[in-house]
């Protein structure tokens, strides 16, 4: 029963956590930091109707 309280409790602090940690690994030249600067751009401008990565598109229909 404490196992189940557990695995509760940390489920619902994840699904209040608003943060997200990721992670970019590469080889060097390979992009990264182009990446992860489109990423940003694309993340900030996604409530302005100019969103150009199909993945975040359904975003801005959620707000």
């Amino acid at each position: 029963m404490k196992r189940l309280q557990n695995e509760l409790t940390a489920l619902i602090n994840r699904g209040v956590d608003r943060h997200l940690r990721l992670a970019v690994t590469g080889l060097s030249r390979s992009g990264k930091t182009a990446f992860i600067t489109s990423l940003v751009n694309q993340l900030t401008n996604v409530h302005s109707g100019r969103v150009y990565l199909y993945f975040l598109r359904h975003a801005t229909n959620s707000y």
